[in-house]
């Protein structure tokens, strides 16, 4: 294997110095929204697994959340599956629950940082010395922000370094941001390899 061959030629080369660590991929997930809030998480899982022929097949396959809301009668499901069961369904983009085909969606997010507003990592893990807000770009909290000019820190720094030529005019969480919709697209990518 590729990988195998990669760790033995570093250890080779940088000796016991340096600690070598695989990075380990997800596996996909997908929602499924408005699920009545009468099963438990075991009772879905066999239900699924009972009516849709592909999961019995895959040994992948784990109910990880469920989101409840308070005025309303159903959850929101989020399951992980293996790679070949999510083209599956994303091909069908529906499953066999109950008496039903209900809907499901791909589950991808990209991580962004409230403190500094760049992608891939939380405000906790943020090198920032400076907050950045997202509204403006200012160097400020955003609940401080008196600007009413928008700008999006991330397609000007995109615009910048790349030469591109996004609208900066909106606020960094917007999700029509061309920005994010390209970190989502990479990643959807990543989770397709």
């Amino acid at each position: 294997m590729e990988v195998d061959k990669l760790k033995t030629s570093i250890e080779k080369n940088l000796g016991q110095t340096y600690s070598i660590t695989e990075s380990k991929l997800r596996n996909p997930r997908i929602k499924i929204p408005n699920v009545p809030h009468r099963y438990s998480e075991k009772e879905l899982e066999n239900i699924i697994r009972e009516q849709n022929p592909l999961v019995v097949e895959q040994k992948h396959f784990k109910i990880v959340y469920i989101k409840k809301f308070r005025e309303r009668e159903c959850v929101t499901v989020y399951a992980e599956y293996s790679p070949r069961l999510f083209h599956n369904f994303m091909f069908n983009k529906k499953i066999y629950m109950g008496w039903e085909r209900v809907p499901v969606y791909e589950d991808v997010s990209v991580l962004r940082c409230f403190k500094c507003q760049l992608y891939h990592h939380k405000g906790n893990d943020c090198r920032s010395s400076k907050p950045v807000c997202a509204k403006c770009s200012g160097q400020h909290e955003t609940q401080d922000c008196q600007s009413l000019v928008l700008k999006c820190r991330n397609c000007h720094l995109h615009n910048e370094k790349h030469k591109t030529k996004y609208n900066m005019e909106h606020e960094t969480k917007d999700p029509q941001c061309p920005c994010y919709k390209h970190m989502l697209e990479l990643a959807k990518l990543w989770l397709t390899k």
